[in-house]
């Protein structure tokens, strides 16, 4: 019999433990040290550029490089170019967030369930407590740096999650606007 198919977007959540104040979210990435590689050393001065000490920059660029399976590669961003990110539906993205994304990126999640959304982006437990995420935009102020790779497999209290989605990373949050509502949201 041809049954429809039921979209992934009307896919119940499946069952997660709960958050434990990020205690153990943990990205299972790149964990070459920053200026050991190119592209670690790019991250480096684009922290720098933006104000951080040395010490500073190298820890973030670490950060960072952990979130993504693979290395960082830079991409030039012009003022007025916008990027995205999903939060959990009413909320905001902290000041300091590095993690956002494309308009092609978050176009390519549109007609997932939630469970392949927040699975491809890593998200921590803490951010999937709503059934929907906002979508929120930032837009460039200036010509500006930003760097992508692929997010990491992640995991925290026991639950894991892939990953394999695309994340743009931005170095320097005061190049960009603060972030607005689209009015959209997934799923």
């Amino acid at each position: 019999s041809n049954k429809p198919v039921k979209p992934a977007v009307d896919t119940p959540k499946r069952d997660r433990p709960a958050p434990d104040n990020w205690a153990t979210y943990k990205t299972h990435g790149i964990q070459s040290q920053p200026m050991s590689t190119p592209e670690g050393r790019a991250l480096v001065a684009s922290y720098e550029k933006s104000g951080a000490t040395r010490a500073q920059a190298i820890q973030r660029a670490h950060e960072v490089g952990k979130s993504g399976s693979t290395l960082p590669k830079s991409l030039s961003v012009k003022k007025g170019d916008k990027l995205y990110k999903l939060v959990p539906q009413g909320e905001m993205p902290s000041a300091h967030s590095p993690y956002f994304a494309t308009k092609s990126d978050v176009d390519m999640l549109k007609g997932q369930s939630y469970d392949q959304l927040s699975d491809q982006l890593g998200i921590p437990l803490e951010s999937q407590q709503t059934s929907k995420f906002d979508i929120v935009e930032v837009e460039a102020l200036e010509d500006t740096q930003v760097f992508q790779s692929t997010i990491a497999p992640t995991t925290q209290n026991g639950y894991s999650q892939p990953g394999g989605g695309t994340q743009t990373l931005i170095t320097n949050r005061n190049a960009f606007s603060t972030p607005k509502s689209t009015g959209k949201t997934l799923p």
